[in-house]
């Protein structure tokens, strides 16, 4: 959080000259930011108060007080009525004033990494706010008053403790980023009109059971990593879906309707239960990387060797018997681990398929594991 000082407090004469420079001549732009560890010097000790000079400058739009020692911001902070960005990341806060409210022209809020418990009601009145950044805090819920935020575009909640998110921020149709990552949901609401979203990210959470992703014809990231889901959401056309991860949750199959995504370029499903692949993912013209590693996936299927831009194929302990042939078509390769898997030591196409495959990546400078002997 920077260096420690005495408490600074109201009046310019007991700021630091620095502090009160930047506050004097802001040029509608107070930026009270320290470095980060091992960015150079500070230049002034990090503040424990709000140095409250700047309420007098309300021509402000930017207010940066990144990494200092703050524990609240004042009510008056309504007096900035022209505040378009508000900065106060990586400090000690638990609570957001419910005047914030009155910052009508408020953009971008960022109040990542602090110790913010809920945020008020009264942020509902920030019909501009565009950003809304707030990872690495307590919060266990949010205020159903968010819905009325209809300029959000980017939401970022990752690492809270949130156990569900209000139905009411279905409304929010303009999002583009949205990530309620590393909390602990167990249900999500209905995106149905988030069609402009380009990114959701839940990984991280307790969730069981997802709504349908029909609709969400923009999204090119979908990060359901690290839940309890066992089986994927229904994704309907995804034109523009490029990355799929559903490592480390509780997959019992993939949908054949993978194959069919147009521009899906990785596909994650790592550390599941999966017993089989589709033979549908073949169809995939655009894959390029494929990670299916430590499931009970017992056949390759020969389809997969039609995937012409497949590079990466990641099958580590599972529970394969053989290697195809089928995958010498794949023209693009440059990284295949079948290691750990109960290869047939008498299977003459598996020992070719290996050696040919091997001579391949190599030439790329990539690897081709396989268990001893192959």
């Amino acid at each position: 959080m920077g260096c420690s000082s005495s408490r600074q407090v109201g009046a310019d004469s007991s700021l630091h000259p620095v502090v009160a420079e930047r506050i004097r001549d802001p040029k509608g732009v107070v930026d009270l930011t320290q470095p980060e560890d091992g960015r150079g010097a500070p230049a002034f000790p990090a503040l424990e108060a709000f140095p409250m000079p700047v309420l007098r400058q309300t021509a402000v739009t930017e207010l940066r007080l990144t990494r200092n020692d703050l524990t609240s911001l004042p009510d008056a902070i309504s007096a900035l009525v022209n505040l378009r960005i508000l900065d106060v990341a990586e400090n000690r806060l638990a609570t957001l004033p419910g005047s914030i409210g009155a910052l009508y022209k408020l953009e971008e809020l960022d109040a990542s990494e602090n110790e913010i418990t809920e945020l008020p009601s009264e942020m509902g009145t920030l019909r501009l706010l565009r950003r809304l950044i707030m990872y690495k805090n307590r919060m266990t819920q949010l205020p159903s008053e968010l819905c009325t935020c209809e300029a959000l575009e980017e939401v970022n909640f990752f690492n809270n403790k949130l156990i569900r998110v209000p139905p009411s921020l279905e409304r929010l149709e303009k999002l583009d980023n949205v990530n309620f990552g590393g909390n602990r949901l167990k249900t999500f609401l209905k995106p149905a009109a988030w069609k402009n979203a380009t990114r959701l990210a839940l990984m991280s959470n307790t969730i069981v059971t997802l709504p349908s992703f029909e609709g969400m014809t923009n999204l090119r990231q979908l990060q359901l990593g690290q839940t309890v889901i066992d089986e994927l959401p229904k994704l309907g056309h995804m034109p523009k879906l490029q990355l799929l991860d559903a490592s480390r949750s509780c997959l019992v199959s993939l949908p054949a309707e993978l194959g069919s995504l147009p521009d899906l370029r990785s596909l994650a499903a790592s550390d599941n239960k999966l017993v089989a692949i589709p033979p549908q993912l073949g169809a995939s013209k655009t894959l390029t990387t494929l990670n299916l590693a430590n499931n009970s996936i017992t056949v390759i299927p020969d389809e997969l060797g039609n995937c012409e831009s497949l590079k990466v194929l990641l099958m580590r302990k599972n529970k394969l018997s053989a290697v195809p042939g089928a995958l010498l078509r794949l023209g693009k390769i440059e990284r295949i681990d079948v290691e750990l898997n109960p290869l047939e030591f008498r299977d003459a196409e598996t020992k070719e398929t290996l050696r040919a495959l091997r001579a391949v990546c190599v030439d790329k400078k990539g690897f081709c594991k396989a268990p001893p002997g192959f």
